[in-house]
């Protein structure tokens, strides 16, 4: 009789405790809820503010682009022109001195094959088998 008495009691003050607790959650004071409005006044102020800011941004950047497009094209083109050139005249300056060390015998057909894959491989081209003339 006692136990269930204490088991009736804990049950009841563990509900009153939940409601306590749902009470305090769900109310929430007026200066906090003021607080919070004014964060969330301030966030979307800032958010605004940033958006702008990136609109404008994207507009000075259109606008400079627009002004320099054609010189940027054409300077881009010569560039682009002039690195292919220098590399195509690396690579045949690199496989005529690597061709006068072999003739020369200063290195060994193995080693010079093993260069002119590798520099196949850095400049995308193919490699030059060297071939046994025996």
């Amino acid at each position: 009789d006692k136990l269930d008495q204490i088991c009736m009691f804990r049950e009841q003050f563990g509900r009153a405790a939940a409601l306590k607790q749902e009470e305090k959650k769900t109310k929430t004071s007026p200066l906090e809820a003021i607080l919070k409005e004014e964060q969330v006044l301030e966030l979307q102020k800032k958010i605004m503010e940033k958006s702008t800011e990136r609109k404008m941004q994207s507009e000075y950047l259109k606008t400079t682009f627009l002004k320099s497009n054609g010189k940027t094209k054409q300077f881009w083109k010569l560039d682009k022109k002039s690195r292919g050139e220098d590399r195509w005249t690396k690579l045949e300056e690199s496989r005529q001195q690597q061709f006068k060390m072999l003739q020369h015998g200063l290195m060994s057909r193995d080693n010079a094959q093993k260069m002119i894959v590798n520099e196949a491989l850095k400049t995308g081209t193919t490699a030059c088998i060297l071939r046994n003339c025996s």
